[in-house]
Order: C-alpha cells, then structure tokens, then sequence
C-alpha cells in the first residue's frame, strides 16, 4: 500500500514547504508568547510596587488612594520621589523620564507589522492553498504518467511477450509433429525475438518484487530455450520414442514460463490498481484541502479585518468623539482607555494627557480670571479711594495757600505798624530833643508818650497775636504736609513727586514756626520794655519835675525801641518771604495734586478695562465643563 498523505506530512516531508511549516509554527509560538505577555502586563506591578514606596508616603499619594498605579501620570499631584509633582501638565516631561512610564508605554508591535502580518498571514495561506493544489496536481499527474508509461507499458509488453511466446510454442509444437523446417525457422526467430523482448522489459520495472517476478520470469524463458533445444535435437535426430517420452516429463516447463509472466503481468495491474486508488484518494484530499484552505483564507481575511477594525478604528472613532466633545467645551468624563502599545495606544495615551492638561487649564482659567476680577475690583475700589485723597489733598492744599495769602498780608500789616512804631519812635526822640526846652509840656508830652505806649503795647499784643497765628498756620501747615505725604506714600510710583513737595512744604513750615517762635519771643521783649515804657512815663507823669533825669533814660528806651522795631521789621519780612515760598510749595503741590488725580483717572480706567478682560475670561472659561 502506499503511504498516506497528510497535510503536516507533505510540509514536513518536502523541503519548501518543511520551511513554510517551520515558518507556521514560529508565528503561531510567537503569537502565544504576545498573549503571555500580555497577561503578565495586566498581572505587573503597580507604580508604588514598582518605585518601593514607603508606606506613610503611599497613602498620602492620590495615585494610591485612587488605585491608578497603572496610570499615575494622569493623577495630578502625586507624590513621586518624595515631593509632589504638580498638574499632569506641569509633571509631564518629568513623567516621560521615569523608567515605570517607559516600561508601559514601551513600543509594541506597529500598526504596519500588523497589517504586514495579518495580510502576509491572508496571502501565505493563499500561497500554501496554491503551493499544495499544484502539488497535487504534480502528484497525480506524476503518477498517472507512471502508470501509464511503465505499469501499463509492462503489462502490454509482457502479455505481448506471452502471445508471441505461444506463438513460439505453436511453431515447436508444428515442427515437433512435422518435422517442417519452417516451423523450427519461425520458432527460432520468435523465441529470440521473445528472449530480447524479455530483456528489454528489465528497463520498465522499479520495484523490487517486480524485478524478482521478471527474473523469475526470465529464468523460465531459458529453462523452455533448453527445453526446446533438447526436444529440437531428438526431433532431427528422428528418436521419436524419446521425444515422446521427454516431452512427456518435461511439458510443464512451457506452462511454467506462461505462468510466471501472467504472474508479472497480474502483479503489474495489482500495481496498477494501487496507483488508481492513490490517485483517487490525492484527488479526494484536494477536494477537501483546497476548500478548506479557502475557507481558511477567507476566515483569516475576516479575523484580519475584524481585528484591524477594532485595534485601529474603535479607539480612533472614541478618540474621535471624545475630541468632538473637548471641542464643543465639554472636558468631562473619563479617559480613553487603549491597551496596545501601537500608533494607536501612544496616539490615545497622548490624548488623555491633552485632555488632562486642557482640564488643568480650564481650571486655571477658571480661578484665574475671578481673581483678576477681584484684584480689578480692588483696583477700581483703591483708584476711587486714591482720587477721593487727592481731592482732598488739593481742597487741604487750597486752605494752606489761603492761610498763606493771610500770613502775608498779616505780615505786611505788622510791618506797616512796625514802620509806624519806627516813626513815632523818631517824633519822641525829637521831642526828647525838645526836652529841655519845652519843660512846660513835658506833662503833655508824657501823656502823650503814655498813650502812644499803650497804643504800642496794643500793636504788639497785636502782633503776638498775629505771630501765634503763624505759629498754628505753620503747625496746621506741617500736619497738611504730614498728610500730603502719607497720601503720597499711598499712590506709589505716581506720588513720589507729591512726597517731594510735600517734604519741601514740611521743611518751610518749620522754618516759618522757628521764626515765629522768635517773633514771639521779640514780641515779649517789646512788651516788657512797653510795661518798662508805660511805667516810665507814667513816672515821668508823676514825676513831671523829675524828667531831667529821666530824658537820657527815655532817650535810651526810644532808641531801643527804634532798634526792636527794626529787628522785627527784618523778622516780619522773613515771614512774608516764607510766606511767598509757602504759596510757591503749595502751587507746585496743587499741580502734583492735579497730576496724582489725572493719573488716577488713568488707574481708573485701566481697572475697569481689566474688569471687562476679567468677565471677558469668566465667559470663555464658562464655555469648559470640567
């Protein structure tokens, strides 16, 4: 019988297909250990697990509480190495860095291995489908042609040799009962004819058993060649009796080259119909293997396509809708949730940290542009504030030019009565002059001279009076300039200049209090030697005979008096000229005031610019659902 031809025998039998075989078996055990390494991912560790982090540190990290440890680097704040990592946007690059990040998003197979494998898999199998019907076809064709040209070639060939070697044995047999010479002729010539045709027949046959058959086949052609030649010799020798009798014993021996080449030509058709039945059966087989193989292919082609649409296009059409969605504003929901370690996997895992950052700066935004809204606010509430100020700033200002212009005039009236006390000072040291000859009007002279004391005395409680008003004017003068600047230190930057002038205001009203305070203190001088004054002539009055003696005394006094005048005099110009650099400080002090409230309006405006910026970001950031 021949040998049965499986399909794993024919790959494993045949060189071309014992590769194709081989190349089988590796992608089906490759195949298996992606699935091992699959489960062992899905078994791995966690990121805690993986970096040995402590226990007080793990359950303080949101990945841990979250039980994300298979994707810490969407978790915003976690606590990797010992300190927090911020947003995922801001921990991002520090992220890509870790060697746990890169162990799970290393690269696995490509997108384009894929589709090479899974249509290089479609068209091996339409490869092996084609490789194996042709084979068949080879087989059969192959064996059809042997039996053609050598089992059925031996079987004609022999049966041809058998027909000519009875033909042979007919002519024996004639020249055996005639003794004609033709027969023997004939017989001859078969006999030769058939020993060559046996000979020949040795090429067709491949086997052994059949080489056996032939052989035997073979011999019994040459025991019938002696046969003859032994019954011809007794034929031409006339021994008819001992003809008779060998051929008699040895009659069989003719049957017995008959019988061995039927037994060749029976055991070429048994042969014969060994390969009929081969044949049928390869034929069989590829009726039902190519088939198969289509079928096959065809399942291949369909898990290919299945495949390929749910590891390329099913993340792609979530990943698709969930882009729509951050696009109308909506940055809620979950994240994609991709295994592969493809274009696709990397694609949907840098989504999700997009999507993660935009949320992170949605909420930014969101906190963000309240707190401008604030702080605008705030500004607008201060620009208010800070102009209110200034307005009162200047308002003070205008109160301290008006005290001023007082101060001045006030000063030019004490001068005014200081040139008056100077004059009257003059007429009493002419009449001092007069004295002596004009003894008879000493009394009115001394009356004269009590009233114009007294008149003095009045002036300089006058002008004490006036001199305590400068004294408060410069006090009320350096508390407006104390003001102006702490309202100055208040504007910043804009009242640097406005705490310049203010201090120049500070300075001169402690200088107008200092010459004030030594007006006053002239003033009590002038008061004394009036009360001196007054009593002398009050003395002088009662004293009229006694006025000799005292002429040089009141010549002294009008001469003191005269001198006092004229120190205060210089001091009352020293306190209009203060009073001037007053009203000067104060101009340039209203024109800083003017500025500060100009620049306030600017600060102003510029807050409620920030005001409509800040609702401007609330109504984008409202846009975001996070």
């Amino acid at each position: 019988m021949a040998p049965k031809y499986t399909p794993e025998r024919f790959f494993r039998t045949r060189p071309f297909c014992r590769i194709l075989y081989i190349s089988m078996k590796t992608v089906e055990t490759k195949g298996r250990g992606r699935k091992i390494m699959k489960k062992n991912k899905k078994a791995g560790k966690n990121c805690w697990e993986y970096k040995a982090c402590p226990e007080e540190r793990k359950d303080c990290c949101p990945a841990y509480t979250q039980n994300r440890g298979r994707d810490c680097w969407l978790v915003d704040h976690t606590l990797c190495g010992g300190k927090e990592q911020g947003s995922t946007a801001e921990k991002s690059e520090e992220c890509r860095r870790c060697d746990f990040y890169r162990l799970l998003n290393r690269k696995g197979m490509q997108i384009r291995s894929k589709l090479i494998l899974g249509f290089g898999t479609v068209l091996l199998l339409t490869l092996i489908m084609g490789f194996l019907s042709l084979t068949q076809l080879y087989l059969i064709n192959s064996s059809y042609s042997d039996l053609v040209e050598h089992k059925t070639a031996v079987i004609s060939m022999a049966q041809d040799i058998l027909i000519q070697y009875e033909r042979s044995a007919l002519d024996l047999r004639g020249y055996m009962l005639t003794g004609n010479p033709n027969y023997l002729n004939n017989y001859q010539a078969e006999a030769k004819k058939v020993g060559q045709e046996i000979s020949d027949l040795a090429q067709h046959l491949d086997d052994e058993q059949g080489r056996t058959l032939h052989a035997y086949f073979q011999k019994a052609h040459a025991d019938s060649l002696k046969y003859a030649e032994e019954a011809i010799k007794l034929r031409q020798d006339n021994r008819m009796d001992e003809l008779e009798s060998f051929m008699i014993t040895s009659g069989d021996t003719l049957k017995t080259v008959i019988t061995a080449g039927q037994g060749l030509v029976e055991y070429q058709q048994e042969l014969l119909e060994q390969g009929k039945a081969t044949n049928t059966t390869r034929i069989q087989q590829a009726m039902v293997m190519v088939p198969a193989l289509i079928i096959l292919a065809l399942l291949a082609g369909l898990g290919v396509s299945f495949y390929t649409a749910r590891s390329i296009a099913s993340p792609l059409v979530r990943i698709e809708e969930k882009a729509t969605r951050i696009a109308a504003g909506d940055l809620s929901g979950g994240e994609i949730n991709v295994n592969t370690r493809d274009e696709v996997g990397r694609m949907a895992r840098a989504f999700n940290q997009m999507a993660a950052s935009l949320k992170h700066m949605a909420r930014e935004l969101v906190e963000k542009s309240r707190a401008l809204s604030a702080a605008s606010q705030q500004l607008t509430s201060t620009a208010e504030e800070t102009a209110a100020g200034a307005s009162q700033v200047a308002a003070t200002i205008s109160q301290v030019a008006g005290s001023a212009e007082q101060v001045s005039e006030n000063a030019q009236r004490v001068s005014d009565a200081a040139a008056k006390v100077s004059q009257h000072a003059g007429e009493g040291t002419l009449a001092m002059e007069k004295i002596s000859t004009q003894m008879n009007n000493i009394a009115r002279a001394a009356e004269a001279a009590s009233r114009t004391m007294d008149d003095l005395k009045s002036k300089s409680q006058n002008i004490s009076a006036m001199v305590e008003l400068i004294t408060r004017i410069a006090e009320q003068t350096n508390l407006l300039a104390l003001n102006a600047a702490i309202e100055a230190a208040r504007a910043g930057e804009h009242g640097r200049g406005f705490a310049v002038v203010a201090e120049e205001v500070r300075s001169l009203a402690e200088q107008s209090a200092g010459a004030a305070k030594e007006i006053q203190e002239v003033i009590q001088a002038i008061q004394q030697e009036m009360d001196q004054a007054v009593g002398a002539a009050d003395t002088s009055t009662r004293e009229v005979r006694a006025g000799s003696r005292m002429v040089e005394e009141v010549n002294r006094s009008l001469l003191e008096i005269i001198n006092s005048v004229q120190n205060l005099t210089g001091q009352i110009q020293e306190v209009a000229l203060a009073a001037q650099e007053i009203s000067t400080g104060v101009q340039n002090i209203t024109a800083s005031a003017e500025e500060q409230s100009s620049a306030m309006e600017e600060v102003s405006a510029t807050a409620e610019s920030l005001s409509t910026l800040a609702a401007e970001l609330q109504s984008i950031a409202s846009r975001f659902k996070v």
